[in-house]
C-alpha cells in the first residue's frame, strides 16, 4: 500500500473537537429541571462496547472464538460544583428517590426513579450531529468529593449513572 498522501488527508471532513456535548438528564425525580447538571457537565463518555471471547483447545490447537456483544450499562460524567452545592445536593436527592436513606427502599418502580437521559454531539458549527438515548438512567454512584486546603482548584463532582439500554439512530443497544 502506497503511503498517505496529502490529498487524502486534505479531503477528510472537519475533525471533531471533544467538548462540543450536552448531557441531557430532563426531568430529575423530586428535583425537578435538570439544565444545571446540563451546563455544568464538563465530562461525559461515550459508553463503549465490546465482545466476550472465549478459547476452545482442539487437538492440541488453541482456538479463539467470540462471545456474544456487551455493553457497559453505566456511564461516567463529570460536574463542576458551584457556591450553592447544587450539584451535589441534586445528585444526593436523586439517590433518596433511587434508594431512601431511612427506608432502604425506592419511591417506587424504575419509571419513578429513572428518567430517558440524551447524550447529543454538536460539530464546530453547533448542529446536531449524534445523539444517543440511555433508557431508565439514574444515579449509580456519587463518589467522595475531595476538597483541599493546598492549592485553590474548581471543585469536581462525578456521578455514574446506570441505565437498561441506549436508543441508538432507532435501534435499541442492549
Amino acid at each position: 500500500m502506497p503511503r498517505i498522501t496529502l490529498t487524502q488527508i486534505q479531503s477528510l471532513p472537519d475533525l471533531l473537537s471533544s467538548e462540543h456535548f450536552t448531557f441531557n438528564l430532563g426531568e430529575i425525580p423530586n428535583v425537578g429541571d435538570g439544565l444545571q447538571l446540563m451546563l455544568k457537565c464538563v465530562d461525559c463518555n461515550i459508553p463503549g462496547f465490546s465482545t466476550e471471547a472465549f478459547d476452545v483447545m482442539l487437538h492440541g490447537v488453541q482456538r479463539s472464538f467470540r462471545g456474544r456483544k456487551m455493553y457497559p450499562r453505566t456511564l461516567a460524567c463529570t460536574y463542576v460544583e458551584d457556591s450553592t452545592m447544587d450539584t451535589l445536593n441534586t445528585l444526593r436527592s436523586w439517590m433518596e428517590q433511587v434508594v431512601g436513606t431511612d427506608s432502604n427502599t425506592s419511591v417506587g418502580g424504575i419509571l419513578d426513579y429513572s428518567v430517558p437521559a440524551t447524550l447529543t454531539i454538536f460539530d464546530q458549527a453547533g448542529n446536531d450531529i449524534d445523539s444517543m438515548d440511555f433508557i431508565n438512567c439514574y444515579v449509580q454512584d456519587v463518589p467522595d468529593v475531595q476538597v483541599t486546603g493546598e492549592s485553590s482548584t474548581l471543585m469536581r463532582v462525578t456521578a455514574t449513572f446506570k441505565y437498561d439500554y441506549i436508543q441508538y439512530r432507532g435501534v435499541n443497544i442492549r
